[in-house]
């Protein structure tokens, strides 16, 4: 069994509830108008988020783009207001993790922010496994977020230890993101929530579990015992 792995917090360690979209999107607006100085209205602050989401691929790039807003300041602000509310633990997972034990060890790399991802740890009662010191944050690699550049991966792989990307897997909801990681040679897992996996990303995907969970579920399944019975004949000793 791999020894190393990196996982993406939101929607992989952790599911969000239905309004979550919503909220995180108003989160951001208000943060960029009230805390950035953006001249818009909140509507039409919501609107250049999803514009932004679907051309960029991110929530904030329009903002500093078209009005200058500073990113950290941003950042830093849309994880302060989003609702920790909107937050859906799986319930199996501190279970999961600890049946694994020794064996394993983990590291968080996200693109959400430091004070987000902790507190996250914490509602979702996974402190053993992943403190702050286990945890790489968007802030610390923002110039190649995961679906861009290794610097993330980097840093995750410094924090346990510096294995080789070889012996690491990688567990990530967003496909893109897995494309980096198994180009430096990890072992990749996609989050897929029911989804069904973009042909183009087949390539870069080598197991597809509903989340995270799940896939460290089927770790520690004991393998089916072995019997020497044949097709139709009585069953071996």
């Amino acid at each position: 069994m791999t020894r190393y792995y990196i996982h993406d917090l939101d929607d992989n360690l952790q599911r969000f509830k239905p309004q979550a979209e919503a909220v995180m999107n108003e989160a951001c607006a208000r943060a960029a108008i009230e805390d950035c100085g953006v001249g818009l209205g909140l509507q039409e602050a919501m609107d250049l988020i999803k514009e932004s989401i679907a051309t960029r691929q991110s929530h904030f790039q329009l903002f500093i783009e078209r009005h200058g807003v500073d990113w950290d300041t941003l950042h830093l602000s849309y994880n302060q207001r989003v609702d920790r509310s909107i937050i859906d633990p799986i319930p199996q997972l501190p279970a999961s993790l600890a049946a694994l034990g020794s064996k394993a060890e983990h590291c968080i790399l996200t693109h959400s922010h430091m004070l987000w991802a902790s507190e996250c740890v914490d509602l979702n009662k996974i402190r053993p496994w992943f403190p702050d010191q286990r945890i790489v944050t968007l802030e610390m690699y923002k110039e190649e977020p995961k679906h861009i550049g290794t610097k993330g991966f980097e840093l995750a792989l410094s924090r346990l230890g510096g294995p080789d990307p070889k012996d690491t897997v990688f567990t990530d909801d967003t496909p893109a993101n897995l494309v980096t990681a198994k180009k430096m040679g990890m072992q990749t897992v996609w989050s897929s929530h029911g989804r069904i996996l973009p042909a183009a990303f087949s390539a870069y995907v080598d197991h597809v579990a509903h989340d995270a969970c799940e896939f460290l579920q089927k770790l520690t399944i004991p393998p089916a015992p072995r019997t020497n019975r044949k097709p139709g004949g009585p069953a071996g000793p």
